[in-house]
């Protein structure tokens, strides 16, 4: 059985989710507003450059040493920033208590 409900609460995203038997007895909140405003920044900063396919290596579309390095620096940082929503996600046993939580964070 799969849950396809989610619930926003104060720019959380609240679920159902496994617990360690596999029934869906826990609800999680994550803070999705936040982390989908950051991960789009640094998406902007991304370079991005035209693409002709496997076989070109012309200056269009080849990527220089500065600009791999800098974009492997964004793809880092976006990395430790899905973590970092992990690990300041919130399980509980009921969504009220997930949102009492949430409403303790924000005091």
């Amino acid at each position: 059985m799969k849950w396809d409900k989610a619930y926003h609460y104060k720019g959380y995203k609240i679920e159902k989710d496994f617990d360690h038997n596999g029934r869906m007895t826990l609800w999680t909140a994550k803070p999705h507003d936040e982390f989908l405003k950051k991960r789009s920044e640094l998406e902007k900063q991304k370079i991005v450059k035209a693409w002709h396919g496997n076989e070109c290596f012309c200056s269009e579309c080849t990527y220089t040493e500065q600009e791999g390095e800098h974009n492997s620096k964004i793809d880092s940082n976006i990395r430790s920033l899905i973590l970092s929503m992990k690990v300041n996600s919130i399980t509980c046993n009921t969504m009220k208590e997930c949102k009492a939580e949430i409403d303790s964070l924000e005091k």
